[in-house]
């Protein structure tokens, strides 16, 4: 009796770890989309623009709207991992 007991609890406690483990999968699987199409953001689309400008103008860009990233950067996130089958349960 105590044994099957113990199994049964066991068991419940098995599936619940194995439950919180791919929910943890999924969470990393989704911040590594962001922080990847991010970085791939900055590489394709801002680098390029800042290699044109001149110093000076990079520096005043830099200074003047740089708070505006996070801005542009978490809409285009939301909308490619929205747009990514592999997010939709």
């Amino acid at each position: 009796m105590y044994l099957s007991t113990f199994m049964e609890a066991r068991k419940k406690v098995t599936t619940t770890m194995q439950k919180i483990a791919v929910l943890l999968q999924i969470s990393a699987l989704i911040a590594l989309s962001a922080f990847s199409e991010a970085f791939l953001f900055i590489a394709l689309v801002m680098v390029k623009f800042w290699q044109s400008l001149a110093p000076q103008d990079f520096l005043n860009w830099m200074t003047n709207d740089l708070y505006l990233m996070p801005k542009i950067m978490v809409p285009l996130n939301r909308e490619a991992n929205y747009q990514n089958p592999v997010f939709k349960m």
